[in-house]
This record gives C-alpha cells, sequence and structure tokens, in this order.
C-alpha cells in the first residue's frame, strides 16, 4: 500500500515537472489577461484556477514571449497587476495577494531643546506647535519644552503673549529656540462704566492710574475739558 501510495506521487511528480518544463510562446496585444492565462495553462497542459470578478477587474495586456518557462511567463503577465499566482501540483492558481503586516516604518521624531528671550532667560508657558496640526506643547518654568513631530520635514511653531512667533523647519532632534519682544505698541484704554473704550475717545470725567502709583494713590484730577457737574440754581 505504501509502494503504491509513493508511486502514484513520484508520477503526479513527474508529470508536473514535464507541464512546467514546457516552453511558452505567446505574441498579444492589449487583449484580456485571461485570455493569455488560459493559452500559457494550455501550453503547459497544467490547469488553471481563479476567480471570475477578480479577472474581471485585471488590465489587459500586451505580451511578446518565446520559449519561455511557466514561472517566467506567469511572472511577466502579472507584473503590475494587483494579484499573485501559486503553483500547486499541475494547477496555477491566481488569487489576491495574501496583506502585508509589516508595520510601517515609524519616521516621527522626538525635538526638544529650549525657548529663551533676548537675555538669555527662560520663557515659561511658550507654546510649540507643530506646523499644520493641533498638536503642540508648552515649555516649562524654565523653558525647556519636548514634543513629538510627525518627521524630519515638519515645522515648529514658537509663540508667547507678548514676543514675535517663529515658524522654524526641523533642524534636527535638539533646538533652542530664541523669541524677540514684539514692537508693536498697546493702545491705552480706560475703563469706563459702560465698558473699555481707547482714551482719545472718552468725552466724559474720567480718572486714570499710573504704574508708579500703583504703590501709593490714584491720581483722581479730572482732566482738562472734562465734563463738570451740574449745581442745581
Amino acid at each position: 500500500m505504501k509502494l503504491t501510495t509513493f508511486l502514484l506521487f513520484a508520477a503526479c511528480m513527474q508529470i508536473s515537472a514535464k507541464g512546467l518544463s514546457q516552453q511558452i510562446s505567446i505574441s498579444e496585444r492589449n487583449v484580456p489577461l485571461k485570455k493569455v492565462l488560459k493559452e500559457v495553462a494550455r501550453q503547459a497542459g497544467i490547469s488553471l484556477v481563479y476567480d471570475e470578478n477578480l479577472l474581471s477587474r485585471l488590465k489587459p495586456v500586451t505580451i511578446e514571449l518565446k520559449n519561455a518557462t511557466v514561472q517566467e511567463a506567469m511572472s511577466t503577465l502579472l507584473k503590475g497587476q494587483p494579484v499573485a499566482y501559486t503553483i500547486e501540483g499541475k494547477r496555477i492558481v491566481i488569487q489576491q495577494p495574501a496583506p502585508d503586516n509589516r508595520a510601517a516604518a515609524d519616521t516621527s521624531i522626538t525635538v526638544s531643546g529650549r525657548i529663551t528671550n533676548d537675555a538669555g532667560e527662560g520663557i515659561p508657558g511658550a507654546t510649540v506647535r507643530v506646523a499644520g496640526t493641533s498638536a503642540g506643547t508648552a515649555s516649562d518654568l524654565n523653558g525647556h519644552y519636548s514634543i513629538r513631530v510627525p518627521n524630519a520635514n515638519a515645522s515648529l511653531i514658537f509663540s508667547f503673549l507678548g514676543y514675535n512667533s517663529r515658524t522654524l523647519k526641523i533642524s534636527g532632534g535638539n533646538m533652542d529656540v530664541k523669541l524677540q519682544l514684539s514692537e508693536t505698541e498697546l493702545t491705552e484704554t480706560v475703563v469706563v462704566g459702560y465698558g473699555v473704550q481707547k482714551k482719545s475717545v472718552v468725552t466724559g470725567a474720567i480718572s486714570s492710574v499710573r504704574a508708579k502709583d500703583l504703590g501709593g494713590h490714584a491720581d483722581h484730577t479730572p482732566r482738562t475739558g472734562a465734563a463738570r457737574p451740574a449745581h442745581p440754581a
């Protein structure tokens, strides 16, 4: 029984090897892939197994082969097509390629550094944001920061209230940044009973408190031109 099984197996292998060793010659231009696959199977004397819906989605082919092996013919035919093939004994099986389970390469990097002012002092609470995204962080009490960026081509935006913001392209894993005070002057405003307005447009009686008066008393002297309270006749 064992000898019979072995002989049958050997016979099948011999037939399979003979089919795969057949020379394939084909010349076709812009024809359906299924037609050429069937011709390869016919010349090799082996069967073809495929999914009709799968083959119907594939591009037509143009091919010129002479005395090629079955493997060479199949590799040429399926080049650039979203399918794969296996040879199982006397069968060519056309199927979808196995999914690539390899994890995509992680191109993200960590960038860290210190944010300082013109005097070299660390700026705490400065904002660091990846340009074009919402990802960001803030510097610590000494101005140090650390942030993960998607790749080395990313740019970082550094900003802090009262300073000019800067957008810098990643130059490495360590980036120290200096921010300069903004030269934009703040418009002087006063607080009135009905809101906050520019000092230049307030016409009623106002009082101001200067910074040097904060430790002492405020100047409540009415401004020139201010409206005087009316006295009863």
